[in-house]
């Protein structure tokens, strides 16, 4: 059901007229605007490079939802028609690309509403644009609400188009059925392509209080089923894959090892779980407590596939893992530097180096208003980059050489010079703040 209302009609939520039109029963609050940040808590770059999705967390839950957002990296303004207003507390947008790279789907988690939803990436429309809408893949009773503003449309309100749950059927047991959750309180997504024949694309969620990692796989049509589950530890926090070996690693927030999967297609006649049916656990790498005292918070792996680089708060340290192979083919897992940085890091992004430069790790220090650089090779901070309030997450988008970052406290996006060439290099050049809150 899609239902059109103008913003200014569904905020004002005591007319009679705005229940009759199904925005405040069904949403309670304000529509989240098109072009607000309220509390970002994370932020995807586009392969574009020309879009910025950016979660709006609504924490203070000023409004009827959470939302991404999209900015438009050429003039840094907002863009009505591709925002969409999900449950609150979301994640990072997870993104599905086609056979030429673009994005064509997007996937989205919402701790408030334990669910997962599912947007079309539209194709560029006026001035060069996408469009963002929300999908109802569960059972076609979702209702979207168009809000517009001087007849544009601005945004979409998705209710009810959330994913949660899903059955399997063992195939060689015709009596054997399972239930599958994404779980309580879904904190991470992440789309892991297929990087064989025959491997599905797959979409991994991973929930904060059950543990639940995730398995979806993604049709032609970017629609998500939910066949697996793998029973973690409670608190799974971060999920990350190699570029080069494509094997997907996930971290909880309770538990001090990190959990290396490859991803296999079955034969007819292997015996696998039904219940999980592609990860296969390889190993598990526990950093020592004579190191680290803290669960991963964010990872991230070397462009050639043989570093892992995790943040951790107690003491707040980068620690850089070596995962390459050893003679038998399996990760090494051993520690090769800790690196002392700013109060309470997070985000972790690896960007690659000029020509002939040092692939470095960039790490949003959310106490310190500040992004550490790290060199995890040499095992040292070769730069200190203040910013705004509470940074959280970062997104580099190589056509600019640039850094995005999400600022929780000061509700804006913040830009970092990367170009070595620059006079402005590992200078935040801008913040931006879009409309009144």
């Amino acid at each position: 059901m899609t239902t059109t209302v103008s913003a200014l009609a569904c905020a004002a939520l005591l007319l009679p007229m705005v229940t009759a039109l199904g925005c405040a029963a069904d949403a309670p609050g304000k529509v989240h605007p098109y072009n607000v940040l309220d509390y970002p808590v994370a932020v995807t770059a586009d392969p574009s490079g020309k879009t910025l999705w950016i979660t709006s967390g609504n924490f203070d839950l000023e409004f009827g939802g959470g939302a991404v957002v999209a900015l438009d990296l050429d003039t840094h303004e907002f863009i009505p028609g591709a925002a969409i207003e999900v449950g609150a507390f979301g994640s990072a947008m997870a993104l599905l690309t086609d056979d030429e790279g673009k994005a064509v789907h997007g996937y989205v988690v919402s701790r408030a509403e334990d669910g997962l939803y599912h947007a079309d990436i539209g194709e560029a429309g006026a001035g060069g644009h996408p469009t963002l809408t929300c999908i109802d893949d569960d059972d076609g009773e979702g209702d979207i609400i168009q809000v517009t503003a001087g007849g544009t449309l601005t945004s979409l309100r998705c209710l009810g188009t959330e994913l949660t749950s899903g059955t399997v059927v063992d195939t060689f047991d015709t009596g054997s059925e399972a239930e599958l959750f994404i779980g309580d309180d879904p904190f991470a997504a992440f789309v892991r392509k297929g990087a064989l024949p025959g491997e599905p694309d797959l979409l991994l969620t991973g929930s904060m209080i059950t543990g639940n990692l995730a398995t979806w796989e993604l049709d032609a049509d970017g629609t998500p089923s939910l066949v697996g589950n793998v029973d973690l530890p409670d608190g799974l926090f971060a999920i990350t894959d190699s570029p080069i070996t494509h094997r997907v690693y996930a971290a909880s927030k309770a538990d001090p090892r990190i959990y290396v999967f490859k991803v296999d297609v079955p034969g007819p006649y292997d015996d696998r779980d039904f219940r999980n049916p592609y990860l296969v656990t390889e190993r598990t790498i526990t950093i020592p407590s004579t190191v680290v005292n803290d669960h991963v918070r964010d990872m991230a792996v070397s462009a050639d596939g043989s570093l892992l680089v995790t943040s951790h708060r107690s003491p707040n340290t980068v620690v850089v893992i070596d995962v390459s192979e050893d003679v038998e083919g399996t990760v090494n897992g051993r520690v090769l530097a800790k690196i002392p940085v700013g109060s309470r890091p997070g985000d972790v992004a690896l960007v690659p180096g000029s020509v002939g430069g040092a692939e470095l790790a960039y790490v949003a220090c959310f106490g310190s208003d500040r992004v550490d650089v790290v060199d995890p090779r040499a095992g040292e901070v070769v730069g200190r980059i203040p910013v705004g309030r509470g940074p959280y997450s970062l997104a580099y988008v190589p056509s600019k050489k640039r850094l995005y970052l999400t600022h929780f406290y000061s509700h804006s996006v913040g830009v970092i010079e990367l170009d070595p060439t620059s006079p402005y290099y590992h200078q935040q050049i801008a913040e931006i703040t879009g409309g009144t809150r």
